[in-house]
């Protein structure tokens, strides 16, 4: 009996051992999931006592009670009820493990490793150091119109999506409106002691001008006057005894002279001058920063503007180049080029003088512009300058911006149908059936005849091949809308007595709002051949649908697709010698990159011409709305995205896009990232991991398992 009550003592303090080592992991887990919940704005603080009581301490005192009656299966079931509650807080807190990590937060940063040209989102990643900034293009920056687009990793496939919202974090800054040119003129003057220069037209009170004036002689030019003084002196800056480069500034007032004279006392000078004008440039202080370069050897044929710093937003680059000779300077990108004069009056290209004057296209942020170098010919002494016109004060903008989060997965084909016209103005095609709203309708219709087909209401043209006066055909597209019509009808103007073939493929889950990334053309001209090599283009993310139109003016019975290709429609009509024959071909192109040339074969020579079109993938789940109203720094602005459920698949990734509206008088904005201050981001609400559903099955199964156990072993 001792033997016996030991060995019972012995199976309650292992059991009873088993049940605390169960208690502490339900306790653990129960606190990790809330800890998670709660920081994913899931679950407020109020809420977690009565959860942690409800998913933990419940289910663990039906496990004390199960193991003080040696109830094992009733054990286990407290245990999973406990264990699925807490998988249940998990699922809704935690979103996908892209590949190597897990957490809710998309973090943005200045890499491209996801899908270049995009900018990526990382999971458990914290900024530090300076800001970048989005838009960029050729290291400027725009105030309006842009939109900025942020890549994830890649899901794993069976990962889920809940039906939820989405929150962004965006620090965007809106600053006043830049700078406009209202005008520039110049003169370019033969050799003379003075040069005058027109006054732009246009010009009112309160604008800025800028004045540039280069002079044969360099330091031997002596001291030069300006034409009053209300003009300021910026910099001169003398290349040896090449030339010597003066820049101006000048607020207008009520009543300015028709032109202005700049005067030096060396002597005769060749000399090219030109005037810019600016409105909506701060008066008070006009100039926020300076620079000028000199030369002393002619070693290249560019020369370099320096690099200014720029105190406040959205501020106007001014450049200048001045070149020792008659070469005049191109190449700066993001440009506009407001004046460009040579120095008259014969005499070698050597011994004259080129000044160039450019104003900026696109808005620097506060700081380094960055140096600009220009390509200006020979290898000639030059003298550059660069200036910062500052904004003016006005009142208070708000610019609303959109942010649209988007599933990057494969696109689908629907279905495809053809029609047929013999005799018309007119091609009727139906729509596929099984479309829904938000899929994609491509059409590639073709007739005889030299006139244009035309555009149906909703539809877009992507380009067209014509074949002199014996064939035309077109590509164009329509994203489908609640309420479309069942078909759709391509007419043209002129002879009835037309011949048409044509087809509409649907796709599902391609981009809505950028469908086309990129397409090109090309044309037989006058050959008629049996070949049509739809041109390469290169697309610029992933798992995009390459399509490709062709058509000839021939009796051609079938087209050979692109090897890989799929066929969506092979069609020919006419009669006698007047045909039309179309061809449309798919493929998916699972990474990013040129597609290479992609050629059909007609069994009949004949004119006509191929078409490649990528469709950008771009499902969308959410959008919302950010105001940023300035003038103001980088500041922080979120709002929520409803967002609708997925199922991912292997290589699915989120796409958030960042879009400012076509609204100069509103927005001079930018969006400010991957910095220890402003640390832009995109946060998930509900994502479940892969596996995880099946286990919450376990717990209601678990009793019909216990009794088939205990009748197996009585």
């Amino acid at each position: 009996m001792e033997a016996e009550a030991a060995v019972i003592t012995s199976r309650r303090v292992a059991f009873l051992g088993v049940a605390i080592a169960v208690a502490l992991l339900l306790i653990a887990l129960g606190t990790r999931s809330i800890d998670i919940a709660e920081s994913s704005r899931l679950l407020l603080p109020i809420a977690a006592i009565p959860l942690f009581v409800a998913g933990v301490w419940l289910p663990l005192l039906g496990l004390i009670y199960a193991v003080s009656r040696r109830r094992a299966a009733v054990v286990a079931l407290a245990f999973l009820v406990g264990l699925s509650t807490n998988l249940v807080f998990l699922s809704h807190a935690v979103p996908a493990a892209a590949v190597t990590d897990n957490s809710n937060v998309f973090t943005f940063a200045r890499t491209t490793a996801y899908g270049s040209p995009m900018f990526d989102m990382n999971q458990n990643y914290t900024p530090s150091g300076g800001q970048a900034f989005c838009p960029v293009k050729y290291g400027n920056l725009g105030g309006y119109d842009w939109t900025c687009r942020f890549l994830s990793d890649q899901f794993s496939a069976g990962q889920t999506l809940n039906a939820g919202t989405a929150t962004t974090d965006l620090y965007l800054e809106n600053d006043n409106p830049s700078p406009t040119l209202v005008a520039a003129s110049g003169f370019g003057a033969g050799s003379a002691s003075s040069i005058a220069v027109n006054k732009p037209a246009g010009v009112a009170s309160g604008d800025v001008l800028i004045a540039a004036i280069a002079i044969r002689g360099g330091t031997n030019v002596g001291a030069i006057t300006k034409p009053s003084a209300s003009w300021t002196l910026l910099d001169r800056i003398d290349s040896v005894t090449a030339l010597t480069l003066n820049v101006y500034s000048l607020v207008a007032g009520g009543s300015e002279p028709a032109s202005y004279t700049w005067s030096w006392s060396s002597g005769n000078q060749k000399s090219a001058g030109f005037i810019q004008a600016f409105r909506g440039v701060d008066t008070a202080t006009p100039i926020d920063a300076h620079a000028g370069q000199s030369e002393s050897v002619a070693s290249a044929s560019t020369h370099t503007a320096p690099s200014v710093t720029a105190t406040y937003g959205n501020e106007m680059g001014v450049l200048v180049f001045a070149d020792a000779s008659n070469w005049l300077c191109s190449g700066l990108f993001d440009y506009q080029l407001d004046a460009q004069l040579t120095s008259t009056g014969g005499g070698s290209g050597t011994s004259d003088v080129t000044i160039n004057g450019f104003h900026s296209y696109r808005f620097l942020p506060p700081g380094p512009t960055g140096t600009v170098t220009g390509s200006c010919g020979n290898n000639d002494i030059g003298a550059t300058a660069h200036v910062a016109l500052r904004s003016a004060a006005g009142a208070a903008l708000t610019c609303t911006l959109t942010t649209r989060l988007k599933l990057l997965t494969t696109i689908q084909p629907v279905g495809t149908t053809t029609a047929t016209l013999n005799n018309g103005l007119s091609l009727s095609i139906n729509v596929p059936g099984g479309v829904v709203a938000g899929d994609f309708l491509l059409a590639t219709v073709g007739k005889t005849g030299s006139e244009y087909l035309g555009i149906p209401s909703g539809w877009t043209r992507i380009d067209h091949v014509g074949d002199a006066s014996t064939m035309d055909y077109s590509v164009l597209y329509h994203v489908v809308q609640n309420g479309d019509p069942s078909s759709y009808a391509f007419s043209w103007t002129g002879s009835t007595n037309r011949y048409g073939v044509g087809g509409i493929t649907a796709y599902r889950n391609v981009d809505n709002d950028n469908p086309v990334d990129v397409q090109g053309t090309w044309g037989s001209g006058n050959a008629s051949p049996t070949s049509f090599p739809a041109p390469s283009v290169t697309t610029t993310v992933a798992n995009e649908m390459i399509v490709t139109a062709y058509g000839v003016a021939a009796n051609n019975p079938g087209w050979t697709p692109p090897t890989g290709m799929t066929e969506r429609l092979d069609l020919v009509n006419g009669t006698g010698t007047t045909f039309v024959s179309v061809e449309q071909d798919d493929v998916l192109q699972t990474a990013s990159g040129a597609t290479g040339t992609l050629t059909a074969t007609s069994s009949v020579g004949g004119g006509g011409g191929a078409i490649t079109v990528a469709l950008r993938p771009g499902k969308l789940l959410g959008s919302g709305t950010d105001q940023i109203t300035g003038p103001t720094a980088a500041t922080l602005a979120s709002s929520m995205l409803t967002t609708s459920a997925v199922t991912f698949a292997a290589g699915d990734q989120l796409e958030l896009e960042v879009l400012a509206p076509n609204d100069s008088a509103n927005c001079a904005t930018w969006l400010s990232y991957d910095g220890g201050s402003q640390p832009s981001k995109l946060t998930m609400a509900t994502v479940v991991p892969e596996g995880v559903v099946g286990l919450l099955l376990l717990a209601p199964a678990l009793p019909f398992g216990a009794r088939w156990w205990k009748r197996r072993h009585p």
